[in-house]
């Protein structure tokens, strides 16, 4: 996503007014790709389960997701407080995607602009 980007503004940095310097123009057009990239990487670690459960030995330290795991049993699971936990965890990604949320539909409408 990040090269096709790049590769599909070479040609309107031209029409830019003279006031902007050439590296003003480009935080300007990469901002929305990086944020994107935050997002990503964020929503990606977040929900990271094999990691965790590799390196974390210590029960204090374990991730939400070891935690919703846990919760199912073999025989039986715990619906409630497996939806409840679902719901807590999805907090800080749905606060970091409307934090981000300007960036992340502008970085994804200029990206896939085919020109």
């Amino acid at each position: 996503m990040h090269y096709s980007h790049m590769h599909a503004l070479e040609q309107p940095i031209s029409e830019f007014p003279a006031v902007y310097s050439r590296r003003q123009i480009g935080i300007r057009l990469k901002l929305p790709v990086k944020m994107d990239l935050t997002i990503f990487m964020f929503v990606a670690t977040w929900n990271d389960y094999l990691g965790p459960t590799i390196y974390l030995k210590s029960e204090s330290k374990k991730t939400i997701q070891i935690g919703l795991q846990r919760l199912i049993g073999q025989y039986s699971s715990e619906y409630g407080l497996i939806m409840a936990g679902t719901v807590i965890s999805l907090i800080p990604v749905l606060m970091m995607f409307l934090l981000l949320q300007k960036y992340f539909v502008e970085g994804i409408a200029t990206s896939c602009v085919k020109g």
